[in-house]
């Protein structure tokens, strides 16, 4: 009975049920220590990845331009047209995002036929 006794008190005495040692840190800061590093990283990968993939296609977009698009579909008349559809109708729309780069597409199917940054400095 006095076994029993100790036994329970020891258990609702204890507030940690395993062995510690002196200078460490428990079982649950380390997993949460762990966690937090693990969305840590991912945040920044993600920070990387997007930035990657801004950047190239703000290069593509610097490509595809108007002179891109002459090389590529000849003028009709001193107009350009779509090469998808044959339309000589084009439309400006500006870019996602408040961004300075404009797409000019065809107004009669909507395909992208170039880009042009918009020239804001006037």
């Amino acid at each position: 009975m006095k076994a029993l006794i100790a036994i329970a008190t020891l258990v609702t005495n204890s507030t940690n049920s395993f062995a510690q040692v002196p200078g460490t840190t428990s079982g649950g800061d380390l997993i949460g220590s762990g966690l937090a590093s693990i969305f840590t990283f991912g945040i920044l990968a993600a920070i990387v990845y997007f930035g990657v993939n801004a950047y190239k296609q703000r290069q593509e977009f610097a490509k595809m331009n108007y002179d891109w698009y002459v090389a590529h579909v000849p003028l009709v008349n001193g107009k350009v047209v779509c090469r998808y559809c044959g339309s000589n109708k084009t439309l400006v729309k500006n870019g996602r995002n408040n961004s300075n780069i404009r797409t000019h597409y065809c107004g009669q199917c909507g395909q992208g036929l170039y880009y042009s940054l918009e020239d804001w400095r006037v």
